[in-house]
């Protein structure tokens, strides 16, 4: 199970997520760091998910196909993936239910930036249930964790403990996006699960329009080089 971080403000969104994928055949575990999990949608923003893998690629291209993102065609779209999945995966209907899936895109009703998340345990909740979407609150930065992380409550209190996670106004670009690739850097040391290959989905919404961008390296360089020519393009989105 991989991890994701995102963020969503007025202004711009981030979602951010490893390349690892772990399988398992005949009693052997291949591990590849060359995937990509984080999913360029054509009419949104980005998408990447954590969890049943074929699962969350399925709903992926199908999400890709939606012209303008309405919460409750999404919500249909993903029961419907979840329902094939149960009949192409029967041995992995938990793990399919456990999956989480994060998405950004723009909200034409609302006119704003959104990041929506979607977990058929959640979503089943009696709290959710005339919920379709579920929406990270604004200005606040989220974490799905992998599942050595979740084994650990105590992992996940502290680093929790030692970063700032939530702010009551707007903030600087390049301040989360520091942020993040810190977290992420100290959850890719710690997890069996995450790769060293930090890919990050950057969307900035304008008055003349909506951008979107892309940043994929090794966090090390991420945090040493390469992030201070995507700040550039980020200043140049104030």
């Amino acid at each position: 199970m991989t991890v994701v971080i995102s963020y969503v403000s007025d202004s711009f969104s981030i979602i951010a997520t490893d390349t690892r994928v772990i399988e398992t055949a005949f009693g052997k575990v291949e591990q590849t760091d060359d995937n990509q999990k984080l999913y360029d949608l054509k009419n949104m923003g980005w998408c990447a998910g954590a969890g049943q893998g074929d699962f969350i690629e399925d709903f992926k291209r199908s999400l890709d196909n939606i012209d303008i993102p309405v919460s409750s065609e999404i919500r249909n779209l993903f029961n419907r993936t979840i329902e094939n999945a149960y009949t192409k995966s029967p041995l992995f209907i938990e793990e399919i239910d456990n999956s989480v899936i994060a998405f950004s895109c723009f909200s034409i009703d609302e006119n704003n930036l959104k990041v929506g998340f979607l977990c058929k345990k959640f979503l089943d909740h009696a709290s959710a249930k005339d919920i379709d979407v579920l929406f990270f609150k604004n200005n606040t930065i989220s974490i799905i964790y992998p599942s050595d992380y979740l084994d650990r409550p105590d992992m996940m209190e502290s680093l929790e403990e030692r970063y700032t996670l939530s702010f009551k106004t707007n903030q600087d670009k390049s301040k989360i996006l520091n942020i993040i690739t810190k977290i992420f850097e100290e959850i890719c040391f710690n997890s069996s699960y995450v790769s060293r290959a930090c890919d990050i989905g950057f969307q900035c919404y304008q008055p003349e329009g909506i951008y979107k961008t892309r940043l994929k390296d090794d966090i090390s360089r991420i945090r040493k080089i390469a992030i201070d020519e995507y700040l550039k393009y980020l200043r140049q989105t104030k």
